[in-house]
């Protein structure tokens, strides 16, 4: 843990060597056309090595999925500051403060496009693979959560009027989620997502007004 845990790197996902090389090759074209219309033969393709080679670093498609899904949840855990450092947090930073920057951490997170490529996976096969539905609400249910650690520690140190915490990350994160879904496809598909951006911003700022009221 870093002693300014405001101010952590991003840390990318892992994806060198050639384990790397597949997991990246692998992503690229799940985003693209969807992991069930994607075979071992096409990674292999991608990749530039023969169908037996990847069998060397996984034994089958469905584990490739479920190393995607374990660098994504350690993602999120290696990128915002531990609940246990709230207190030096919000020692250096607003709530509004906060809150923004945990939108600055995600759109940075949004540069490398592995991992855009990964969330584009999960909030495409939640719907036909219980794996990315289950990694998904895992995920949505961990950030609602880590946000009401933060909301209550606001309040435990008077930075916002005491309110139900959990509800304020409620109201909250569920719109962000759903604009952030439309952020990632645009991040992916190479276009402007400034919109989206705008938006999410928007709805920070907003909320960072009505919290402290």
């Amino acid at each position: 843990m870093s002693a300014k845990p405001c101010s952590k790197a991003i840390v990318p996902l892992d994806l060198s060597g050639p384990k790397g090389k597949i997991v990246e090759a692998s992503l690229m074209l799940f985003a693209a056309s969807g992991y069930h219309a994607v075979s071992v033969r096409d990674i292999a393709r991608e990749v530039g090595i023969k169908d037996a080679s990847i069998y060397s670093h996984f034994s089958s498609k469905d584990e490739i999925l479920e190393t995607i899904i374990e660098r994504f949840r350690a993602a999120f855990l290696a990128n915002n500051p531990d609940v246990s450092m709230f207190d030096y947090v919000f020692s250096k930073v607003t709530p509004r403060g906060f809150l923004e920057k945990g939108f600055d951490l995600f759109k940075q997170r949004m540069d490398d496009l592995p991992t855009a490529w990964t969330y584009l996976v999960l909030m495409r096969e939640k719907f036909d693979d219980g794996r990315a539905a289950d990694a998904w609400n895992e995920h949505r249910v961990r950030v609602v959560r880590y946000v009401t650690d933060a909301f209550s520690a606001m309040i435990r140190l008077g930075l916002i009027p005491a309110r139900d915490p959990e509800s304020l990350a409620r109201l909250y994160e569920y719109p962000i989620l759903l604009l952030v879904e439309d952020y990632v496809k645009c991040r992916c598909r190479g276009e402007d997502g400034a919109e989206y951006e705008t938006a999410i911003r928007a709805h920070v700022d907003f909320f960072a007004d009505l919290a402290t009221k």
